[in-house]
């Protein structure tokens, strides 16, 4: 028989568990530690299966001492502490605690390793678990092993951490590399509609790229402008299932779940995913802390605003009131010297009518126009959540 060490991570009760990595495949965003050490794993190594966060026993366990024995000719796994034994079957794949059935599949074998949930073991083993945004951290403590106080710990890790140097990227054709002024942002919420068309139209002959927050409901009623929206290289983001703030947030499940619906025909459509959201309305004061603890959990960034154009509430007829607000919204960012400033426009008759103008006016200024990149994000939330 050969051991096997345990440790597991407690996942706020609110929800059942916490991604520690990007959904759409990017390299893992948030951390783990063990009292005061930082857990190591290589990029991988942390699942996301359904919306449980499995892990492998034997990586984890280096941290955590919970005796693993295996029997049955190494086909059962059994992790105990003190009264607790966990035993799984690997050729049944069942689980039991204490020898009682547990149907949630906690435990599963991935390429022949068995993983486990960190939010079962978790409760079962009984540690206190604290998600720390600032440093992107999923602390464990224990009460039995001395440790640091969350702002001592906090502070250690800033300490430690140097910013890594990024290589510089290609910039798309829309950006002019010669200027100095800060990067505008050009999005557009509500769409798809008929003039989205219009306004992927005029950026098209202004060789532009934007970023268009898309609305499930919508998507479902236009799914051929959701693709040539994507074909011509514009960033596509979520903007909920119904636009309905009743139903959007009336709880962190129904949040996310919009956005993930949402995600989920985008990604049938296009065949990609989406890692930008926009909360409709805005993030503050309706984003809850369990609704952003869903989106980082996912691999989701939030995006609000720094230039409201106001746009919906003017008529076609006043649309030349909405290129003033637009003038008027990013000098005022630039006087406050705001390197990224983002826009907030929308997919209706009286902004296709004032784009084009707003587009002339900023090319005459000398700003840099992109759409949203991954790659390249920065934090634009009214919540300051650095996590978002």
């Amino acid at each position: 028989m050969r051991k096997l060490f345990v440790a597991f991570i407690l996942i706020i009760t609110m929800v059942s568990g916490f991604q520690t990595i990007n959904v759409h495949g990017e390299k893992p965003v948030i951390r783990v530690a063990i009292n005061d050490e930082i857990a190591l794993f290589k990029e991988g190594e942390i699942r996301l299966i359904g919306n449980e966060i499995k892990v492998p026993a034997e990586k984890i366990g280096e941290y955590l001492k919970v005796n693993a024995l295996l029997t049955g000719d190494g086909n059962n796994l059994h992790l105990i502490r003190d009264d607790k034994r966990i035993s799984f079957d690997m050729t049944s794949k069942l689980t039991t605690l204490n020898e009682e059935l547990i149907k949630s599949n906690p435990m599963q074998m991935i390429e022949k390793t068995p993983y486990i949930s960190v939010n079962f073991i978790g409760k079962t083993f009984g540690y206190n678990v604290e998600y720390m945004p600032r440093i992107d951290i999923i602390r464990l403590t224990s009460n039995d092993q001395p440790h640091l106080s969350k702002e001592a710990f906090e502070s250690l890790v800033l300490k430690k951490t140097e910013p890594k140097p990024t290589s510089p990227k290609p910039l798309p054709p829309s950006t002019n590399p010669n200027t100095t002024k800060p990067t505008v942002y050009l999005t557009f919420d509500d769409g798809p509609n008929k003039f989205t068309t219009l306004n992927m139209k005029t950026l098209q002959s202004n060789n532009m790229k934007a970023t268009f927050f898309f609305v499930g409901s919508q998507v479902n009623s236009y799914p051929d402008i959701v693709k040539k929206t994507a074909n011509e290289g514009h960033t596509i983001g979520l903007h909920s299932m119904t636009h309905d703030k009743s139903k959007v947030y009336a709880s962190s499940k129904a949040f996310i779940g919009e956005m993930n619906n949402t995600n989920s025909l985008i990604q049938k459509l296009t065949g990609q995913s989406s890692s930008i959201a926009r909360a409709p309305y805005g993030s503050r004061p309706y984003v809850t802390k369990s609704m952003r603890y869903e989106l980082v959990t996912r691999g989701y960034k939030l995006w609000d605003w720094d230039v409201d154009s106001l746009d919906w509430k003017y008529s076609e007829a006043n649309y030349k009131q909405i290129v003033v607000n637009v003038k008027i919204g990013v000098n005022k960012a630039v006087k406050a010297k705001d390197k990224h400033i983002v826009i907030l426009l929308h997919d209706r008759a009286q902004t296709a009518k004032a784009l084009p103008e707003i587009l002339v006016w900023l090319k005459k200024e000398g700003y840099m126009i992109k759409p949203y990149q991954s790659e390249e994000h920065i934090v634009q939330n009214f919540l300051k959540d650095i996590s978002l």
